[in-house]
């Protein structure tokens, strides 16, 4: 078998055009090392995606693939040659762990950039209106990373398969859009393949969680309480779908067996259809408490490295969540355990599924903090290549829950969830203190593209509790919070004032994407629950698209839904600010109504809008 090493495929290659079927079809062809590479390049007048795709065949010798760079490209041979030095790169992470958003092609990246690569996609536009936007089209069978500096951009993909003389390797497709608007060509290309929903389902989706105010010490009778507050709001349960049991209801994570702290499981989802509402229940697949039954008689399924010990790092998975080990994608009993389990819960009555901590099992093959330990983990099937492994086990998890249930996904790896989840969370954590706000707004941002395309986008909870929308002594923590204010740091400061909650209902009802509700609803006061309801009204439909891209952090946002037009103009920042609307930007002629006071307003372009520090328009046209 030939040691690693890189290819390179264009170096004295056979070149070749033709016609084939109305499409520019143009190919490289080289012989080399025992095994055939090929290299091939598709346009067509309708479509404004160029196709490069990359096969590699292996001769009479077996062949492991590591690594393949379908695509390197200096800018100097772009349109965007003349502006590289001004313009932005727009990252799309892998996951919701990965921090979105934009960052200078040349010079330093400062504070309020993203400092992380793309995977999948991403691109580039400058101040003149040129743009290049590419990614792979998803479900994708690789670990495909895109990187771009001021000299060039490349697109690396992760193989790690082993080639049977004769068998043949291809790439995932890269689409390339030279033409049109980044915003425009990312939200094409995210559509690409499909998927179970369009961004208009996401209004017939909305549920209440118990984690973010119950978190662990959640309880059956806790979920009583929800369903008694809910029926009492006429406005609020006309609109809800789901009830959701989310972490700590478990005795053992792996093993999935009612707790006896939390009651009857079984019970609560049955009380939850009597009430006319569909019950839901969080799990995390791929996570095995080390001392679980499952590990106990399947030592095997997990996931060790290299010195033989059990590979357990988790971010965020600091105590009470346990000694927690990982199931290993590539093992088929891993599959058949999900499968069990899955069908198990479905039996109970279960038809929303939460799956939580999804990447983690194969993260440490991408670049970030636990890349520390890529090459480290025994795999039981290294060969099998990790992202293809990865979407066996969650194609076995829609086959368990059946295609009737609803499944969203936490910490998941786009790739292998597209077009099998019918939502998943694109933030990190969102708690009721500004900073959460802000780090969890970029999200909803920057990846609006994905919102209807290979699933519903989840801008975490809509929690709107703090210390001028709660009742007295209904917050579970103190009103000026724990940590000192950061900007930039989660869970400081003290708790939304009633600006910032609105803020964030702002936030959640411009993505467009699925409202979970997680506070205490018998615990706000009349401010807190008319958030709500505005929210639940309004919330559901295409994401609105990020207008002044050059700030790294957006404050322009606008939607179009049918007859409806929205704007919202949001001061991110600690001091007041006033924002100038674009003078192309695309209003409707007429008044505006403030959606929170019911005032009709005149909005021109180039109108300035004045804000104090955290706040916020947020305007309607019908």
């Amino acid at each position: 078998m030939h040691g690693p090493r890189r290819l390179a495929l264009l170096d004295g290659a056979e070149w070749s055009d033709r016609v084939d079927d109305g499409r520019q079809v143009t190919t490289a062809r080289r012989s080399h090392d025992g095994c055939v590479s090929e290299w091939s390049m598709t346009a067509t007048a309708e479509d404004p995606f160029i196709t490069i795709t990359v096969s590699i065949t292996a001769g009479s010798a077996a062949l492991r693939v590591v690594e393949v760079r379908p695509l390197v490209a200096a800018w100097s041979t772009t349109h965007l040659a003349d502006e590289v030095a001004v313009a932005r790169w727009w990252v799309v992470p892998s996951s919701a762990w990965d921090r979105p958003g934009t960052r200078p092609l040349g010079g330093a990246v400062d504070a309020d950039d993203c400092a992380s690569i793309a995977f999948d996609a991403g691109g580039a536009y400058a101040p003149s209106g040129a743009a290049l936007t590419l990614g792979c089209v998803r479900p994708t069978r690789w670990i495909n990373r895109i990187d771009a500096d001021a000299r060039e951009l490349t697109l690396t993909s992760t193989v790690g398969i082993d080639l049977a003389p004769g068998e043949v390797w291809r790439s995932d497709p890269l689409l390339i859009d030279l033409r049109r608007p980044i915003t425009v060509a990312l939200a094409d290309l995210a559509r690409r393949g499909g998927g179970r929903r369009v961004a208009a389902d996401a209004a017939q989706h909305h549920g209440w969680s118990t984690w973010d105010f119950f978190t662990d010490k959640v309880v059956e009778t806790d979920v009583d309480g929800a369903l008694a507050a809910i029926a009492a709001r006429p406005a609020i349960r006309s609109r809800l779908r789901y009830v959701v049991i989310d972490d700590f209801w478990q005795d053992r994570t792996g093993d999935w067996r009612p707790g006896a702290r939390f009651g009857s499981i079984e019970a609560s989802a049955r009380k939850i259809i009597a009430a006319g509402l569909t019950p839901g229940i969080w799990t995390a697949p791929f996570f095995a408490d080390r001392h679980s039954e499952v590990l106990k008689a399947h030592p095997d399924y997990a996931l060790r490295l290299d010195d033989g010990q059990i590979y357990t790092h988790c971010q965020g998975c600091d105590p009470p969540w346990g000694d927690r080990a990982f199931l290993d994608p590539t093992h088929p009993g891993v599959r058949e355990h999900l499968f069990a389990l899955y069908r198990r819960l479905r039996g109970w009555g279960f038809r929303y599924f939460k799956t939580d901590f999804l990447t983690d099992a194969i993260c440490a093959e991408f670049p970030g903090e636990r890349a520390k330990y890529g090459g480290r983990i025994r795999y039981h099937d290294p060969g099998a290549g990790l992202v293809r492994a990865h979407r066996a086990c969650m194609e076995t998890i829609r086959a368990a829950i059946g295609p009737e249930s609803f499944w969203l996904g936490c910490g998941t790896h786009f790739a292998t969830g597209a077009w099998l989840m019918d939502a998943t969370r694109i933030s990190s954590d969102m708690r009721v203190h500004h900073p959460n706000l802000v780090i969890c707004a970029r999200s909803a941002i920057f990846d609006f593209h994905l919102h209807g395309g290979p699933f519903l986008v989840d801008p975490d909870f809509a929690v709107f509790r703090g210390r001028d929308t709660t009742l007295p002594g209904a917050l579970e923590l103190p009103p000026l919070g724990t940590k000192p204010y950061a900007l930039r740091t989660g869970d400081s400061g003290p708790t939304f004032d009633l600006a910032e909650a609105r803020l964030w209902a702002a936030v959640v009802i411009m993505s467009g994407g699925v409202v979970m509700l997680s506070d205490k609803l018998d615990g706000l006061n009349d401010d807190g629950l008319r958030i709500v309801e505005t929210v639940l009204a309004h919330g559901g439909g295409e994401a609105a698209r990020p207008i002044d891209l050059f700030t790294p952090l957006p404050r322009i946002w606008l939607a179009s839904r049918g007859r409806t037009t929205w704007l919202l103009v949001a001061n991110w920042g600690d001091e007041p600010a006033t924002i100038t609307l674009p003078d192309d930007l695309a209003l409707p002629t007429g008044p505006a109504t403030d959606v929170w006071s019911g005032e009709r307003i005149g909005v021109a372009r180039g109108a300035a809008v004045a804000l104090p520090r955290h706040g916020h328009r947020l305007l309607r046209w019908e």
